[in-house]
C-alpha cells in the first residue's frame, strides 16, 4: 500500500494506523512521488491511498496516470475540501472510495477494507 500526502503529519498519522493493523505502507510526498515510485518498480501496492490537493500531482492527476499506465490498483482519496461535486468527480474518475477530513481510524479502515474487496474481486475474475 502507498499513502501520498504533501502534509507530513497527515501522511505519518494515515501511515501509522494502517501499520498497527498489519499493512505494508510505503509513504509519498505528493502524487509525482507516487507515480515515479511506481515507475520505478520500487513498490508495487495493491490499494492507494492519496489525498486530492497536493503540489506536482494531485489525486485527480493520480487517478490519471493511473489510466494512462493501464494500472488497476483501486485508490482511495481523502480530502478537506467538503462533501458534494469533490467526491462525484473522484469516483468518476476512478476512485473506489473518497474520505473526508477529518476522518478516524475506522473510518480510514472501513474505505482501505472496500478497497481490499475490489482488489479481491479483481483477482478472482481474472483467475489470480
Amino acid at each position: 500500500m502507498i499513502v501520498a500526502d504533501d502534509d507530513d503529519d497527515m501522511r505519518s498519522a494515515v501511515a501509522e494506523a494502517l501499520r498497527i493493523e498489519g499493512y505494508l505502507v510505503s509513504e509519498a510526498h505528493d502524487g509525482a512521488e507516487l507515480i515515479a515510485m511506481l515507475d520505478d518498480g520500487s513498490v508495487r501496492p495493491d490499494i492507494i491511498v492519496a489525498d486530492i490537493k497536493m503540489p506536482r500531482l494531485s489525486g485527480f492527476g493520480v487517478l490519471q496516470a493511473l489510466t494512462v499506465g493501464h494500472r488497476d490498483v483501486p485508490v482511495v482519496l481523502i480530502t478537506a475540501l467538503s462533501d458534494g461535486p469533490v467526491g462525484a468527480v473522484a469516483l468518476k474518475l476512478g476512485a473506489v472510495g473518497v474520505l473526508h477530513k477529518p476522518f478516524d481510524s475506522d473510518d480510514l479502515l472501513t474505505a482501505v477494507c472496500n478497497a481490499r474487496h475490489v482488489v479481491d474481486a479483481r483477482q478472482a475474475s481474472h483467475g489470480g
